[in-house]
């Protein structure tokens, strides 16, 4: 199951999520997803991760989403997919 953080969260505990499970989502305000999704760039750099893939969002129509993830087993379009797909079961 594809975990949805929110963007208050810490960087390194979604990082951690990543590394484990391969793919994360975040949902939170455009500015702060972003922000967030910086962060753990960052972290994955500094850590020799680089196979963290950071560098898209989804204006959804209820929040921004991010959906980081380990470019080695998801496409972009892939974890966009996902991501949203568990948002939205989320909130139906």
């Amino acid at each position: 199951m594809i975990k949805i953080f929110k963007s208050h969260d810490a960087a390194n505990t979604i990082l951690e999520e990543i590394l484990l499970n391969e793919i994360a989502g975040i949902s939170g305000g455009r500015i702060e997803t972003r922000k967030k999704l910086i962060e753990i760039s960052n972290l994955a750099a500094t850590n020799n991760h680089s196979n963290i893939f950071t560098a898209t969002t989804y204006d959804h129509p209820d929040t921004e989403l991010a959906y980081p993830h380990n470019s080695s087993c998801y496409s972009i379009e892939e974890a966009k997919e996902l991501v949203i797909s568990v948002y939205n079961g989320l909130t139906a």
